[in-house]
């Protein structure tokens, strides 16, 4: 299932997407081609691959120009 994850610049400067990497059981499929000024809002695409029926436990890795490295996001 596609899981949109919206988020907002709240830096001073642009935010450049630079890697985004999809965990076991996911798949970047959208993410922004341009630098999101700031203040702005942007998105990102990510299909999940059902496992076994229950809580699924998924993860994207994203870095940025934003100095912090890269951050991992749980969906």
């Amino acid at each position: 299932m596609p899981v949109p994850i919206a988020f907002e610049n709240t830096g001073n400067e642009p935010l450049t997407i630079g890697l985004i990497k999809g965990g076991p059981g996911t798949r970047v499929e959208q993410l922004p081609n341009e630098a999101i000024p700031p203040g702005e809002e942007s998105s990102l695409l990510v299909q999940i691959r059902a496992g076994r029926p229950g809580e699924a436990l998924r993860d994207i890795l994203i870095g940025s120009n934003d100095g912090s490295g890269y951050r991992r996001v749980h969906l």
